[in-house]
């Protein structure tokens, strides 16, 4: 998916990430389940497609979201 959310410091940022195992390379796959940052209502971790990597983002700082495929 494409989000676009707002930083802790005030920047917007675009990223496509996911949750999906099977887009996840095995090497950043999560080892215990999802690897969730604090309370998964207030930060959400996902897959970074752009640069391979996780991050988190909150919820509340979403802005806008875009689906691709199924």
């Amino acid at each position: 998916m494409k989000i676009e959310f707002e930083k802790l410091d005030g920047a917007m940022r675009t990223m496509i990430c996911t949750r999906r195992n099977d887009l996840v390379p095995e090497e950043h796959q999560p080892k215990n389940g999802w690897n969730v940052v604090g309370d998964e209502a207030t930060s959400v971790a996902v897959f970074d497609m752009q640069v391979c990597g996780w991050r988190s983002v909150r919820p509340a700082s979403l802005k806008a979201m875009e689906v691709f495929g199924g």
